[in-house]
C-alpha cells in the first residue's frame, strides 16, 4: 500500500514539474518584443468591403503556378502573382512553405499576362493575374514552419499568433 501511494507521489511530481516547464518554455518563447501586429480576417474584409484596391491573399505552397490566390475580394478565387512591396520580400520562408498565411495587401493595380509578369518569380501561367502590391499586412493566426530553416536560425516551440516579434527579426525571418 505505501508504495502505491509513493508512485502516486512520485507520478504526481513529474508531471507537476512537466507542466512548469511547459509554462516556462512558453513564457520564454513568446516573451519577445512586439515589432508587426497581424489583424483579424474580419478586421481584414471590412477594408476589402470599402475599398477595391485591397485584397485579401493567401500563400500556396505548391511547387507549380501562381504564388497566391485571391481569397476574399474582387476576382475572388484567381491564382495571382504579387510585384512590388509583397511579404516575400520582408518574411522568410518559415511563413510560406507548409502552413500557408494570408495577407491583407493593397494594389496599385492589377494586371492581366503583362510584359513585367514572372520577372520576380518563376516563370507563370499566362492567365495569372499580376498584382502591384503598395502596402501589405499579415492576418491572424500567423503560422510558421521551422522545418527547413537555414543553418544558424533558432526554432521555438511556442510561436506567436497573433505578431511578428523581435525573436522573427534576429533569427532573420523577419526583414522591417
Amino acid at each position: 500500500m505505501k508504495r502505491t501511494h509513493k508512485k502516486v507521489i512520485v507520478i504526481g511530481l513529474a508531471s507537476l514539474i512537466g507542466i512548469i516547464s511547459i509554462i516556462i518554455i512558453y513564457c520564454i518563447d513568446t516573451s519577445y518584443k512586439i515589432i508587426k501586429e497581424g489583424i483579424t480576417f474580419d478586421e481584414a474584409r471590412r477594408i476589402v468591403d470599402n475599398n477595391d484596391a485591397f485584397y485579401i491573399v493567401a500563400s500556396q505552397h505548391g511547387a507549380t503556378g501562381a504564388q497566391y490566390e485571391i481569397v476574399y475580394g474582387i476576382n475572388k478565387g484567381f491564382d495571382i502573382e504579387l510585384s512590388g512591396n509583397t511579404p516575400m520580400k520582408k518574411l522568410s520562408n518559415i511563413f510560406f512553405l507548409h502552413y500557408p498565411n494570408s495577407f491583407l495587401v493593397k494594389s496599385t493595380g492589377l494586371f492581366f499576362n503583362t510584359d513585367n509578369f514572372g520577372k520576380s518569380f518563376e516563370k507563370a501561367y499566362p492567365n495569372i493575374f499580376t498584382v502591384e502590391v503598395e502596402y501589405w499586412e499579415i492576418l491572424i493566426p500567423i503560422k510558421r514552419d521551422y522545418q527547413y530553416r537555414k543553418v544558424g536560425q533558432k526554432e521555438r516551440i511556442f510561436n506567436p499568433q497573433k505578431y511578428i516579434d523581435q525573436f522573427d527579426i534576429d533569427n532573420g525571418d523577419y526583414r522591417p
